[in-house]
């Protein structure tokens, strides 16, 4: 028989696992750090679904810091990009880009939550430099997550956006 002073400690390694894993479980972004001007593959790692129910949709929303954004197409999921006009357009080969891909959706898959798995884009990021959040919905068959909160001084976050660092570089990398 297990002592009542055992099952309490018992109890609280348990709850303690269980509150690092759900603190832990987030969508991460790979790499986190980039150079700007610069030709990149971003992956989103989704973790877990929503509770028990599995993943069905992934939306990524894109800021203006990351340019001409292309999904890199997923077996089983559909793919719609819905595409904004610019406040600020840019150039690219020589063309005036004046709208741009500010939402990638891929839906129509099913990501049990036992399962992980990655959604990829490949952008441009401009000439800016610094901390740039990227929110990340997930829609699950029930519920949803929607990835993002920012960061505020030391607040431990339930949804962060991951965030995505772009660092200065004396050098331009073309893709």
């Amino acid at each position: 028989m297990i002592s009542n002073k055992v099952r309490l400690m018992m109890l609280g390694c348990c709850f303690g696992l269980a509150i690092t894993g759900y603190a832990g479980a987030h969508v991460s972004l790979s790499p986190a750090e980039l150079p700007r001007n610069s030709y990149q593959k971003l992956t989103f790692n989704i973790t877990h679904g929503c509770g028990d129910s599995a993943t069905k949709e992934v939306i990524i929303f894109i800021l203006e810091e990351l340019q001409g954004a292309k999904p890199i197409p997923k077996y089983g999921w559909a793919i719609e990009i819905e595409k904004k006009d610019l406040a600020k357009p840019y150039m690219s080969h020589g063309k005036e880009i004046k709208s741009d891909v500010r939402k990638i959706i891929w839906k129509g898959g099913l990501l049990p939550n036992e399962y992980a798995d990655e959604f990829s884009i490949r952008v441009k990021v401009s000439d800016w430099v610094g901390d740039l959040p990227i929110v990340v919905h997930q829609i699950c068959e029930k519920g949803k997550w929607e990835w993002s909160e920012l960061p505020q001084g030391g607040k431990k976050l339930m949804s962060p956006a991951p965030i995505l660092k772009v660092i200065s570089t004396n050098h331009q990398v073309h893709h």
